[in-house]
């Protein structure tokens, strides 16, 4: 879990000249797909000792930006986000966007 800066601040990772992050999240929806979006994060709790890679009982928050969206999230659409570590197992991440949205929602 490397920190990672998305230089042109356009939502994507992909484009960056120098790609130092480990972890790939992906976006779908029916009508698009990002390869590899833009992800800070937030560690949590206890602090890691051993570099950035999670241990048991740590934890973090990222935040995908959706910048990179076009068009943007539709109201009753569908998304998956596909988090791939590198030398792990990838998570896939369904949800079903609200009849509302606001510029910040967690979508647990």
């Amino acid at each position: 879990m490397t920190l990672s800066t998305d230089t042109d601040s356009d939502g994507q990772f992909s484009d960056e000249a120098v790609k130092n992050h480990r972890t790939i999240i992906s976006y779908f929806d029916e009508n698009q797909r990002v390869p590899d979006i833009a992800w800070p994060w937030v560690q949590m709790g206890r602090v890691a000792r051993f570099g950035y890679t999670l241990v048991y009982s740590e934890t973090m928050t990222v935040t995908v930006s959706l910048k990179a969206l076009s068009p943007s999230l539709q109201k009753d659409g569908k998304f998956t986000l596909e988090i791939r570590p590198e030398g792990g197992t990838m998570i896939r991440v369904e949800r079903t966007i609200p009849a509302a949205i606001d510029p910040l929602m967690n979508l647990r």
